[in-house]
Formats: structure tokens, C-alpha cells, sequence
């Protein structure tokens, strides 16, 4: 049960905030993730982290175009890990999401 809520949680947020992609020249599947709030970032390197995926602190602290603008921050995880995260959280994404998805998923042979 706790998973499903941890997972459905990761699902949300990549469905609305999350970038997926597939590159062909370097050949690797790819999830990316920016946001203004730190604690969140945190609790989806947790949560990713609770549910088995090994994830490295690839937090990347993004140059703010001015000084007003808040801090963002940004993580990108890559390869096999990137697949497995979109195997598990497929079911609960949205059919525009879940189509790109499984077309990456095609792409990768994995």
C-alpha cells in the first residue's frame, strides 16, 4: 500500500512536471526533473530511492536568469534506471504521457 501511494506520488508529479525522452544519438532514455522547491526534489529522490532505484545526488543547482527569480534545481536520470522508473509508474500516468512512454521504452530494447 505504501508503495502504490509513493509510486502513484512520482506518477503525479512527472505527469505534470516531468520531461521524457528518448535520445538516439547517444542512445539512452532519459527523465528529467526541474523545480523551484528543494523539499520536493528531495522527497522524489527518496521516495525513488524507497521503492529500489539506486539514484546518485544528481542535483544540478540551475543559474537563475535574474536575481529575483527563485533557485531551481534539476535532476536527469538516464539509462536503465530511467526505464524502470517509467515501467513502474506507466499505469498511472495519463495517455499522452503513457503512449511516450512506451514508445521510449521501444526505442530503448530494454
Amino acid at each position: 500500500m505504501i508503495q502504490e501511494i509513493k509510486t502513484s506520488w512520482i506518477a503525479g508529479l512527472l505527469e505534470g512536471e516531468g520531461c521524457f525522452s528518448y535520445r538516439h544519438d547517444k542512445n539512452y532514455a532519459s527523465i528529467q526533473f526541474n523545480t523551484t522547491d528543494f523539499d520536493i526534489m528531495s522527497k522524489y529522490i527518496t521516495y525513488l530511492r524507497e521503492l529500489g532505484f539506486d539514484i546518485k545526488n544528481k542535483i544540478v543547482k540551475l543559474k537563475k536568469k535574474k536575481p529575483t527569480h527563485k533557485q531551481g534545481y534539476s535532476i536527469e536520470i538516464t539509462s536503465k534506471k530511467a526505464i524502470g522508473i517509467m515501467k513502474l509508474i506507466s499505469p498511472y500516468m495519463g495517455i499522452r504521457r503513457k503512449n511516450k512512454i512506451e514508445e521510449i521504452i521501444y526505442d530503448s530494447h530494454i
